[in-house]
């Protein structure tokens, strides 16, 4: 499986993030996991990354703080092409809520898909076998 250079983790709660981050270093399919807790943060990061070092892969919680996963999304559309080109956004979810699965389909094509958490060794497999083949 292809080595990406960097995923950003965007996600508020602590426990979930070093799960998270732990099971991709496990399978040492990445150079660098950066954490954002929230969709500011995460904006913030997306816009001061040099452009070789921005995230090949996002895994974006829904319900988070300040700027949940929905309005980084509505700020995420306006940035810049090249800011996002090459880039796989994954929507991360606890949420069973047909009302957020609605919303998720509205940020289609932005969004790849939609992943229950907690993130397990096949549904990353399962990323990689379809977004970043060798």
């Amino acid at each position: 499986m292809k080595k990406l250079k960097n995923i950003l983790l965007v996600e508020d709660d602590l426990a979930t993030n070093f799960l998270h981050k732990m099971l991709l270093n496990e399978l040492k399919l990445v150079d660098s996991i950066n954490i954002a807790e929230n969709g500011q943060e995460a904006l913030d990061y997306i816009n001061s990354c040099a452009s070789e070092d921005l995230p090949e892969l996002i895994l974006l919680d829904i319900n988070m703080p300040y700027m949940d996963g929905f309005e980084f999304l509505e700020n995420y559309k306006d940035l810049p092409a090249e800011r996002k080109t090459g880039v796989i956004v994954m929507m991360l979810t606890t949420s069973n809520n047909p009302k957020d699965l609605n919303k998720a389909n509205d940020f289609k094509p932005t969004i790849k898909g939609l992943i229950e958490k907690p993130l397990t060794e096949e549904k990353v497999k399962e990323i990689w076998a379809h977004y970043f083949k060798d």
